[in-house]
Order: structure tokens, then sequence, then C-alpha cells
């Protein structure tokens, strides 16, 4: 369980920044439920500086499932989903997307995200 905290507040870092108006929109939560209720997620307007896109990320432990959602900068995703997935047991999904409140699905595309969890992961382990 402390390592899914550490993963969470680990996305919930890289994620944070100032609202900008015009960018992208992702839901954002750090204690989504599958299937997804869009009523419990907050909207998040992505940072402009960087090319944003959407993710959702899911790991287990302990019997525990936690599923966050929210915005991170998009860069080489595909390499990094699955080189996570291969690395570390703890996760059960990851992916993005890069359209408005893509990220309430149960599937989208690959992500940067599983490259961040394996380094946090690493770090725990």
């Amino acid at each position: 369980m402390t390592r899914i905290l550490f993963i969470v507040v680990g996305l919930m870092t890289i994620s944070y920044s100032d609202l900008a108006s015009g960018a992208l929109q992702c839901y954002e939560c750090l204690t989504c439920t599958d299937p997804f209720n869009a009523s419990q997620a907050i909207k998040k307007t992505c940072p402009t500086a960087i090319e944003q896109v959407c993710y959702k990320f899911k790991a287990s432990a302990g019997g525990v499932d936690v599923v966050t959602r929210g915005c991170i900068p998009k860069t080489s995703s595909d390499v990094f989903c699955d080189s996570a997935k291969k690395s570390s047991s703890v996760v059960d999904y990851c992916g993005t997307c890069s359209t408005d409140l893509c990220n309430s699905s149960s599937a989208i595309a690959s992500s940067l995200v599983i490259l961040m969890t394996t380094m946090f992961v690493k770090l725990v382990v």
C-alpha cells in the first residue's frame, strides 16, 4: 500500500500546475473507481507550456486497487508503458489520450505515466 501511495503522490506532483485557458481538459482524481463516475472527478485544464495528454493509471497491491487520472506532459509514451509493465507487478494499467475528458474510459493508449510509475516503484522496492 505504501508503494501505491508513493506512485500516486509522484503522479500528482508531476501533473500539478496552474490552470490555463484553451488547453486540454482531463479528469483528475486520486481515488477514482472503475467503472468511472465522472460526477466524482474534477475537470482539470492542463498547462500549455508543454504539450499535455490525459492519463489513467491503475495499480494493485495487497488487495487494494488505486486508480488515478489527470494531465501529464506528452513524451515518448509508447516505450514507457511497455517497459513499466515488464518491470513492475503492481501496475495493472496505464494509458494516455489527447482529447478533452478522454481519460474516463477503462482503456486508453500507452503513456509516460508508466515510466514515472516504474521509477517510483523501483525507489520503494
